[in-house]
């Protein structure tokens, strides 16, 4: 059966919220959802020892360079993550194969999104008290006040 989960990560991957704000993030996005009896569709909060690649599932379209617009191969991407998995993701600076530009793994345009992260908020089959605005704007920012730290959007299906 597949399933559709949300993940919001810090833009930094190093970034680790303290307790008491993960706490207050996850009551505060269980408080955008609908009531659902079914407890394998509540918030759960990762605490990760090392950064870790957040990925997309399903979702996944393509990988473009931050700095030139030209999509990347998928060959290049695994030789490249292979070499940062080596330091436990410690180091994602890596040289555009397209332009040769420093950028960083944590900074590629992953379609749908991708990251990096020691910190995520998972949300397995999210429903939405408004499914048109799923999580809006405002929400978005609040949900960044309390973790003190711009996030990232992952939608994973699996």
């Amino acid at each position: 059966m597949s399933a559709d989960i949300l993940r919001l990560i810090p833009i930094n991957p190093e970034y680790m919220p303290d307790a008491l704000s993960r706490e207050r993030a996850a009551v505060f996005l269980k408080s955008l959802l609908l009531p659902n009896p079914d407890p394998s569709r509540d918030i759960t909060t990762k605490v990760i020892e090392h950064v870790e690649f957040i990925d997309q599932g399903g979702n996944f379209e393509r990988i473009v360079c931050p700095c030139c617009s030209s999509e990347l191969t998928i060959k290049w991407w695994h030789e490249v993550m292979d070499k940062a998995y080596e330091k436990r993701f410690a180091d994602l600076r890596i040289i555009t194969p397209c332009c040769h530009t420093e950028s960083s793994l944590n900074d590629l345009q992953y379609e749908m999104p991708a990251g990096f992260a020691r910190f995520v908020l998972e949300l397995y089959k999210p429903v939405f008290i408004d499914p048109i605005l799923e999580l809006s704007q405002d929400a978005l920012e609040k949900l960044q006040d309390i973790l003190g730290c711009r996030v990232r959007i992952i939608w994973a299906h699996y």
